[in-house]
């Protein structure tokens, strides 16, 4: 039920164009710099994107291809964006250079690989730079030194947009990720979430971030990770048996929780607990129960503490506030 609701409430943010929220096979990202290059594919700079705000420097929030940076100890490139190991060979006092040296050799070698394929100038650009880098430079900037760690991007001198961002590449990459779902890894299940019979997700992601006492890299919501946990002989941890969500479904309601989390409006602390809520439809009570729950006392809140109390006063005598909209409107947390 609960997964439904949030898959309803990421469909909800998905169709209001005032939400940027991030499409099926697509993630947000923090990143912290740019490679800016000519359009001949060679490096213009180093950029550093980050803002300041107060004393801290925050990296800038965009949409990228792909979920999440892949944990692990393999070898694995993200595509047109990823750490600086990846994106040019290079890691601050790096103990283990060879590694490093390969992960850029994987990050070139997937790009050059579809280059043809995803036929497209800016892409080439980025193609044609990485055939010429060497990872020896890299040291030479001093604002990738100064950054260190962090994702970085690549754009094009003189445009408004990220090369990632571009429709060839977005379009390339919709349908590697739709013919992903068809490889013979993936097995299909009914979705608990949707009913129908689709590839399911072996893992739920994103990762759930926000929640307190949770690692910051994420959580996993679901999670089955010995056998003893699982039951009627469905394998958990290679193919998502005992809680069967379709790939799409997971992506939807971690995506969904995740803006929740991030949301102030719509998370507090109750306790040990991370608490989210939300309401099926947009209603004022969106708006005003967050102030119920966590009441401001600033001098500027006067007004809103005057139109809660009016509210809460109508619901003590019996009485539904006009203002909250169709009173079946189901509310979650």
């Amino acid at each position: 039920m609960i997964l439904q609701a949030l898959e309803s409430y990421y469909q909800r943010l998905e169709d209001d164009p005032n939400v940027d929220i991030a499409p099926f096979g697509f993630s947000r990202q923090k990143i912290a710099f740019c490679v800016m290059l000519n359009a001949d594919g060679s490096l213009h700079e180093i950029a550093d994107v980050r803002t300041q705000e107060g004393k801290k420097l925050l990296p800038l929030s965009l949409i990228v291809l792909g979920n999440a940076k892949p944990s692990g100890a393999g070898i694995n490139p993200c595509f047109l964006w990823d750490n600086p190991a990846y994106l040019l060979g290079y890691k601050a006092d790096d103990p283990k250079p060879a590694r490093t040296r390969n992960s850029f050799e994987a990050f070139r070698e997937r790009h050059l690989d579809v280059e043809s394929n995803v036929d497209d100038p800016e892409f080439s650009a980025v193609c044609t730079f990485l055939r010429q880098w060497n990872p020896d430079e890299a040291e030479q900037h001093e604002k990738l030194v100064e950054i260190g760690t962090g994702f970085g991007v690549f754009r094009i001198r003189a445009t408004d947009h990220y090369v990632h961002e571009r429709e060839a590449a977005k379009t390339w990459w919709r349908g590697q990720f739709d013919d992903e779902s068809d490889t013979s890894d993936a097995v299909n299940g009914q979705c608990l979430v949707t009913g129908e019979l689709r590839p399911l997700a072996r893992l739920h992601e994103p990762k759930i971030k926000g929640v307190w006492g949770a690692q910051s890299a994420g959580a996993l919501l679901v999670s089955f990770n010995d056998s003893a946990y699982e039951s009627y002989g469905r394998e958990g941890k290679k193919a998502g048996g005992n809680a069967p969500v379709s790939r799409q479904s997971a992506f939807q309601y971690c995506t969904a929780l995740n803006r929740l989390l991030a949301d102030n409006q719509r998370r507090i602390q109750i306790g040990d607990a991370s608490t989210v809520f939300w309401t099926d439809k947009p209603t004022e009570a969106e708006n005003l129960l967050p102030w119920v729950f966590d009441p401001s006392r600033d001098a500027e809140d006067e007004a809103l503490a005057n139109h809660v109390h009016a509210v809460l006063s109508q619901i003590a005598h019996g009485k539904f506030p006009g203002e909250f909209g169709d009173p079946g409107t189901p509310f979650y947390v």
